[in-house]
């Protein structure tokens, strides 16, 4: 059945981008602690591509339209991670490509619960034993994310303030040192 497998690649997906998340996690946290940013290496946003042997003809053209565009996605992730990564710190990168991946992931699980609703397809189970929420530790890292970037722009604000107070006569002028005394 077509439909459900596309259903479940969805859904491996967005659990691969979990999976990544986590071990991101904790290897932002281990490199903090060693110092080192090698715990880092090897942990990349999963990528996201389809069998070949789906012929998409088989399903409802503009949900193929929306299945077809989540690589696109991917790849646009990959390319703000790239350049963000040109300026970042390797640990605030890695929080970005959580970040990415969180995205990424929701993005996956909401378009196999369209097709599993367009198709009259059981919804997806819950395989974790703990009652685990995938759910909620996607929105919980975007939300994270958010407020850390509240913050961020705080601190850039209250920097520019500081500065903008230095430069306009608020503190001492620095002595001249051009004329002879």
């Amino acid at each position: 059945m077509l439909a459900l497998d596309v259903a479940l690649i969805l859904e491996q997906y967005t659990r691969a981008c979990v999976q990544m998340m986590e071990d991101g996690g904790e290897a932002r946290s281990q490199a903090g602690y060693l110092h080192s940013y090698n715990p880092l290496k090897g942990i990349d946003m999963p990528s996201l591509t389809y069998p070949s042997s789906i012929v998409w003809k088989g399903l409802d053209r503009s949900l193929v339209a929306e299945l077809r565009e989540l690589p696109n996605a991917y790849e646009a992730a990959r390319r703000r991670i790239y350049v963000a990564s040109e300026y970042d710190d390797p640990i605030d990168g890695m929080w970005n490509e959580e970040v990415e991946a969180a995205r990424l992931g929701q993005r996956a699980w909401a378009l196999a619960v369209k097709v599993r609703q367009r198709y009259e397809l059981r919804p997806a189970e819950n395989h974790e034993r703990d009652g685990w929420d995938i759910h909620k530790t996607l929105a919980d890292k975007i939300e994270d994310d958010k407020e850390r970037q509240k913050r961020i722009e705080a601190q850039d604000l209250k920097m520019q303030s500081e500065i903008s107070a230095a430069f306009d006569g608020d503190a001492e002028p620095a002595p001249d040192r051009t004329s002879p005394t």
